[in-house]
């Protein structure tokens, strides 16, 4: 049986993707209310989480997910490297990311069913925009 046909390891997947996305989103919301205690170690355990959903969005070949997630995580990787926060607007669309990682978990069967390019593209324009300044 391939792990994407099997319902306790999508499951457990669904339930650690929650968490890690409410953990993503705490530190998130706490970045923009200027709490920056710890920045670097604030950015490397959002980074971690967007990885390991990334990474078992792949192992399950749900592509629409990784593909937010991967879009996230390449964000969060500029902001690691140049040690800053993500300033409010940056933080408005991780929050997107989330929010449609969350609706994809929630029929996780049809996620890669739904068109995803306007979510990804907004992550995308951001990366851009981040890797030009």
């Amino acid at each position: 049986m391939e792990f994407e046909e099997d319902d306790e390891v999508i499951a457990t997947y669904i339930d650690e993707t929650a968490e890690r996305l409410d953990g993503i989103e705490d530190a998130l919301l706490s970045i923009s209310r200027g709490a920056g205690q710890g920045r670097d170690e604030v950015l490397n355990s959002i980074f971690r989480s967007a990885h390991s959903i990334k990474a078992g969005a792949n192992l399950l070949k749900m592509r629409n997910i990784e593909s937010i997630s991967h879009s996230m995580e390449n964000i969060l990787q500029v902001f690691r490297q140049r040690r800053r926060l993500p300033d409010e607007d940056d933080v408005t669309v991780l929050l997107s990311g989330i929010d449609w990682l969350r609706d994809l978990l929630s029929d996780i069967r049809r996620s890669d069913k739904r068109d995803v390019a306007s979510v990804v593209g907004m992550l995308n324009t951001l990366l851009g925009q981040l890797n030009k300044s």
